[in-house]
């Protein structure tokens, strides 16, 4: 999860998403969103659950995370 650590924002548009720390995600106050906790799977992937739905997440160098739903996170810092 170290890897994680930091703030996260789109690839497409760079609309900042929120901030990883430690295993929860807390999203930025534009999206009204509860905290959400991210675990890591036994095969190396995330999982995160966001309003009743759970997404999978595959992290890669230097610093990217590509979810199931197709969007694609870049680590600001």
């Amino acid at each position: 999860m170290q890897k994680l650590q930091g703030l996260w924002q789109t690839q497409h548009d760079r609309q900042l998403m929120g901030e990883i720390i430690g295993s929860t995600m807390i999203w930025d106050q534009e999206f009204n969103h509860e905290k959400s906790s991210l675990k890591v799977l036994a095969n190396g992937t995330y999982q995160m659950e966001l309003m009743g739905s759970l997404h999978k997440a595959t992290f890669e160098e230097p610093g990217s995370l590509k979810w199931s739903d197709g969007e694609v996170w870049v680590k600001v810092r």
